[in-house]
């Protein structure tokens, strides 16, 4: 408003500048020649006329100069107003990312969150977010978004090699019409990935914006990282991969309020692997260990993707399974039966090593006053399969 009313004071001088002197000439000069005109003179109005063109003509200049000025205007306010938008669109990704990290703790689903962030930040043709194994400090591909089929990091034979180390700083690089911009993801304590962003030279922020704005998504994405990096450190055997005992002690409770309050039914495996002393007595506890890790990642890659798997004691696995008849999940522990029975181990010296489980299977029942009930339940019949001969499931 005020950019408008300066303008206005501006052009009121300009037409004072260009019509008032001119204007007071011209009529001058008119009335002298008309003054000065014979009486005989048959087109005595013509010098006026002449004027008024002249007048009409200072003005048309006058207007189109200013006509131009206001698109000049225009455009400037446009320009703001994108600018302004591109504002508020990354201020409210980077709100949407902060509550994304406080709600989600499943590390996948934060990062394809965040994923979505950056693209309705910076409109990339390719985002790729790397994460650092903390065994082998190599980076290994975590997440990845494209908007065209063949792309630049689609194109490297071997990514995890390519970026085999994080580089000492943030990179940005051009490459076959393409701008590369590599950002490091890290704490103040720790190196945590690397963010890689790819656009087409026509379409690549200017510098000056793209740096800020990558230094702020920077810390959220690695605040993103960190939050669920520390959870599964507090609730995931390091040994198994499965959630602890005491996060199944909290879920457990939970499924069972859940179903006591909607009549929901829900059931539990209880899995043990048969003579697993056995094997620690003869292949040596790091083989026992190796069956109980192959197991484990069996169990993980074979249970559907709202189930969750738990490390319940030593040798003994358990599975949630949520609004679950009793038959439905003694048809999934009989499958996950068969896979472990397939499964090819190999011990410490490369021995082979046969694994076989037995299972009990039990569901909520409204006579049940705690889980610890239901707990109960499955172990009688995780108890029978392994008197019945194990490699077998009981439910009944």
């Amino acid at each position: 408003m005020h950019r408008h009313i300066k303008m206005y004071k501006i052009s009121s001088k300009s037409i004072a500048a260009l019509f008032g002197l001119p204007l007071l000439a011209i009529l001058s000069t008119t009335f002298y020649q008309i003054s000065n005109t014979t009486p005989t003179y048959p087109y005595p109005w013509l010098p006026l006329l002449g004027s008024l063109l002249s007048l009409l003509a200072v003005f048309s200049f006058w207007q189109a100069g200013y006509i131009l000025h206001l698109k000049k205007e225009i455009q400037t306010l446009q320009n703001l107003h994108q600018q302004q938008q591109k504002q508020i669109d990354f201020l409210s990704a980077l709100r949407e990312m902060s509550l994304a990290i406080n709600e989600q703790i499943h590390l996948k689903d934060l990062l394809h969150t965040v994923l979505d962030m950056v693209d309705t930040a910076l409109n990339p043709q390719e985002i790729l977010i790397l994460i650092q194994d903390e065994e082998t400090e190599n980076l290994q591909p975590a997440v990845y978004k494209q908007k065209e089929n063949i792309l630049f990091f689609q194109q490297i034979q071997n990514l995890p090699t390519h970026f085999q180390n994080i580089p000492k700083q943030n990179q940005q690089q051009i490459l076959n019409a393409s701008l590369i911009q590599t950002q490091i993801l890290a704490t103040e304590k720790e190196i945590l990935g690397l963010l890689c962003i790819q656009w087409d030279l026509q379409h690549a922020p200017p510098k000056e914006n793209l740096e800020p704005t990558l230094q702020v998504l920077a810390k959220h994405i690695s605040l993103a990282i960190r939050k669920p990096t520390l959870y599964d450190k507090a609730v995931i055997d390091s040994l198994t991969g499965l959630y602890t005992k005491r996060h199944f002690l909290q879920q457990i409770k939970k499924l069972f309020s859940l179903s006591q309050r909607l009549q929901q039914p829900f059931s539990l495996i209880l899995i043990d692997i048969d003579h697993f002393k056995s094997i620690n007595d003869r292949h040596g506890h790091l083989s026992g260990d190796i069956v109980l890790a192959k197991v484990s990642q069996c169990l993980r890659q074979s249970i559907r993707e709202y189930d969750t798997a738990y490390r319940y004691g030593g040798e003994e696995l358990a599975i949630l399974l949520p609004q679950t008849e009793k038959k439905e999940a003694a048809k999934i522990a009989e499958r996950l039966r068969q896979n472990i029975a397939q499964l090819r181990i190999l011990g410490e010296k490369k021995q082979p090593i046969p694994v076989t489980c037995s299972a009990g299977v039990a569901s909520y029942q409204t006579t049940m006053n705690t889980f610890y009930d239901l707990i109960s339940l499955a172990d009688q019949y995780l108890y029978q399969a392994k008197n019945s001969g194990r490699n077998q499931v009981c439910s009944a």
